[in-house]
């Protein structure tokens, strides 16, 4: 039977890895209750900036649970539906079927984050994946004033 199933994502309690591994974890055990069919709702209410080491991971478990069958929505703090819309979060995007895709990234020269991104890896993309790397080393250099 198909079941609605609750995930909270809470806000790290500090900036520390171990903090957003620890909020990936309760996650994690949320997710591994939910089959195919079921409708679930990912609640990022109480987020308001997350690190790689929670967000990246939370990315990849929803194209998990996507790739089950299960339906998914999102709930959003006001105030921070911006900043995940900004990193285009849940799903990122990938700079080969972006149109100025070098443009979009300059953007975020001066932020203090860049967008989650499906870099391509496949031996025909060695080349754009080679691009798309340095361009984000050099946004990276930018940001921290290197």
């Amino acid at each position: 039977m198909n079941q609605s199933i609750n995930i909270k994502v809470n806000q790290p309690a500090n900036s520390g890895i171990g903090a957003s591994l620890s909020s990936l974890l309760t996650v994690i055990s949320s997710a591994k209750q939910a089959n195919a069919g079921d409708t679930i709702n990912i609640d990022l209410s109480t987020v308001s900036f997350v690190h790689p080491t929670l967000i990246l991971p939370l990315t990849l478990l929803i194209k998990d649970l996507e790739s089950k069958g299960c339906s998914l929505s999102f709930n959003y703090n006001v105030n921070s539906a911006g900043y995940f819309n900004t990193i285009a979060f849940p799903v990122g995007w990938n700079p080969k079927e972006k149109e100025n895709w070098q443009a979009l990234l300059a953007q975020f020269n001066n932020k203090t984050y860049i967008p989650i991104l499906a870099i391509p890896c496949n031996a025909a993309d060695e080349n754009f994946r080679g691009v798309t790397l340095t361009l984000l080393g050099n946004i990276i250099k930018t940001q921290i004033g290197f």
